[in-house]
């Protein structure tokens, strides 16, 4: 059970990690030139293959951190390395889980308060007397439809 942890925090498991996630990354880029967005979301960027790959990574290197005491004085470059990576794949993760994706529209010197959703929306306004209420969907179902559409 020990050799079985050992490996799994082994520099073969790290290398073949990033080896694996940096082809799919690639791959994403030329994947992107040649398709539609909307099918990029759903094969590669919202897939949760991918998302286990990061974790898994993660993981791997804080395991490295302790099985190889990185935390050393001795190691303290190698241990810097392991924690920018870490602080990448948690920087990534919060960008991914809270944040969203728009488009804002500049010209040199302009200013703007406001950003195009790229999220598909069905927004409601009804007003009921005096009070004013607001409801909002969001519709994923509208992007798979489109993506079927488009394999067609």
């Amino acid at each position: 059970m020990k050799k079985d942890k050992l490996f799994l925090f082994s520099m073969i498991i790290t290398g073949l990690l990033i080896l694996v996630i940096a082809s799919v990354m690639g791959y994403e880029a030329f994947f992107t030139n040649n398709n539609n967005t909307v099918s990029v979301k759903i094969l590669l960027e919202h897939a949760q293959w991918l998302e286990a790959l990061f974790l898994l990574l993660f993981l791997n290197l804080i395991g490295s951190i302790f099985i190889n005491k990185l935390y050393s004085r001795r190691k303290l470059p190698l241990f810097m390395l392991h924690i920018a990576f870490i602080f990448i794949l948690v920087a990534a993760a919060v960008a991914r889980y809270v944040g969203f994706d728009g488009k804002m529209h500049l010209r040199d010197g302009e200013t703007t308060d406001y950003i195009i959703s790229e999220e598909d929306i069905n927004q409601m306004v009804i007003f009921y007397g005096n009070e004013l209420i607001e409801q909002q969907k969001e519709l994923e179902d509208a992007l798979f439809l489109a993506f079927n559409e488009s394999t067609r």
